[in-house]
């Protein structure tokens, strides 16, 4: 039995709640996509988390086949001997991939990002992807109010969101950062005194 913290050290981790999973000394880990192992898959759900979870930065929903696998991963578990925690691992991924907005403003955030780092830039593709960005966190508000996975993307590039917001000129998007995001309050308010 072990608890412990999954992360990719940025805007991505799990918290994996007491779970059994039998371990012998010497015992080999075996992968095998068929078959549910408590320990392989244990590491291929969250790997298949994380893959999803990037894919979606690089496409829109480009991640969809990884969440599935997700799904599928835990689904197994779920019916295993070792069940204990599968349930809520299948709710965690379904929960994610039903998060269009989020995934979508992932995508958007990131297309904006990478065009910014670019030796030149088009600033109205920028102001277009944060836009949608801004857009898409409007819907989560209002469709899950305080998304804890919109919440950790927010936390993680707070800086980088509203470095984006003021080079497109969009205050709009500073003050609904200022009133979402309570963490970065403080540092969104020092924008808005402009």
């Amino acid at each position: 039995t072990f608890q412990s913290i999954i992360s990719n050290t940025n805007d991505q981790y799990f918290y994996i709640r007491t779970t059994s999973i039998p371990y012998h000394k010497g015992k080999t880990i075996f992968f095998n996509e068929s078959a549910f192992d408590p320990i392989a898959s244990l590491f291929d759900y969250y790997t298949s988390l994380f893959i999803a979870y990037d894919l979606d930065s690089y496409g829109l929903l480009l991640g969809e086949s990884y969440y599935n696998k997700a799904i599928e991963i835990s689904s197994m578990g779920s019916t295993s001997n070792f069940s204990s925690g599968w349930d809520d691992r299948n709710e965690i991924a379904k929960n994610i991939k039903s998060n269009e907005f989020l995934r979508s403003a992932r995508f958007s955030f990131y297309n904006a990002l990478d065009s910014y780092n670019q030796d030149e830039f088009i600033i109205n593709d920028i102001k277009e992807s944060m836009n949608t960005f801004l857009n898409n966190l409007k819907q989560i508000k209002e469709k899950y109010a305080y998304e804890k996975n919109t919440l950790k993307l927010i936390d993680s590039f707070f800086k980088e969101i509203t470095e984006l917001f003021v080079l497109t000129n969009n205050m709009e998007g500073i003050k609904f950062l200022y009133n979402f995001d309570s963490k970065n309050k403080k540092f969104y308010g020092e924008y808005l005194k402009w």
